[in-house]
């Protein structure tokens, strides 16, 4: 009977490990899912950034010639 009582604890126990490791699974999944949006943001953004201190750049080059020609 105590055998019987020890087996089916051990399931028990079992069958929890294996749902939090499929939760902790899902859970890792979607911090991956995560960090690659993210990483694309980062990328898109970093484009953006590029392009406006070009347009900071030709600007102030533009100010320059503007002020050389009254």
């Amino acid at each position: 009977m105590a055998e019987d009582n020890t087996v089916e604890a051990l399931h028990k126990e079992l069958a929890f490990k294996k749902e939090e490791c499929q939760a902790l699974y899902l859970e890792i999944k979607n911090q991956y899912k995560i960090e690659q949006s993210h990483k694309k943001l980062n990328g898109e953004l970093r484009l953006q950034i590029t392009s406006l201190e070009q347009k900071i750049v030709d600007m102030k080059k533009d100010e320059k010639e503007m002020l050389n020609y009254p």
